[in-house]
C-alpha cells in the first residue's frame, strides 16, 4: 500500500509541477501588449514584438 501511495503521489507531482512553471512566459520571452509600427496593439511574446519593429505598451 505504501508503494502504491508513493507512486501515485510521485506521478501527481511530476505532471503538476511543469504546469505552473513559467506561467505567462514562453521561449520567446514574456507575453506583452505590443504596439506595432502600424499602430495595431497585439498580445505577443516580447522577442516577436521587437523583431516586428514594435515596442511594449504598458
Amino acid at each position: 500500500m505504501k508503494t502504491l501511495t508513493t507512486f501515485t503521489l510521485a506521478l501527481l507531482f511530476a505532471f503538476s509541477a511543469p504546469t505552473f512553471a513559467g506561467e505567462g512566459a514562453s521561449a520567446l520571452g514574456p507575453w506583452v501588449n505590443c504596439e506595432l509600427s502600424n499602430g495595431k496593439v497585439d498580445y505577443q511574446p516580447l522577442h516577436s514584438c521587437t523583431q516586428n519593429g514594435g515596442h511594449e505598451v504598458l
